[in-house]
């Protein structure tokens, strides 16, 4: 047993958050826990924007892709040319 234990019983958890110990009153007055969302509204979405906001993405993601292996080869060319020769 490491000093500065007192007895083997005790767990080496840390204590209970308060909020887990609430009285029953407070979380039915929903201070403690939030209610249950009963109600969604949904917004009509037709698929002409669902594709158009994919394409974007896609141009998007491609341009990313081929601006940046460009850049890995100017800064690999640079590293041949500036630490090889």
């Amino acid at each position: 047993m490491r000093p500065g234990r007192r007895g083997a019983s005790r767990t080496p958890c840390r204590p209970r958050p308060a909020f887990l110990n609430a009285d029953p009153e407070i979380a039915s007055r929903g201070r403690a826990v939030a209610e249950q969302q009963t109600h969604y509204d949904f917004v009509e979405v037709k698929s002409a924007d669902i594709l158009a906001d994919r394409e974007r993405s896609w141009e998007g993601f491609t341009s990313f892709v081929t601006w940046s292996t460009g850049a890995c080869i100017v800064v690999l060319v640079l590293m041949y040319l500036f630490l090889v020769r």
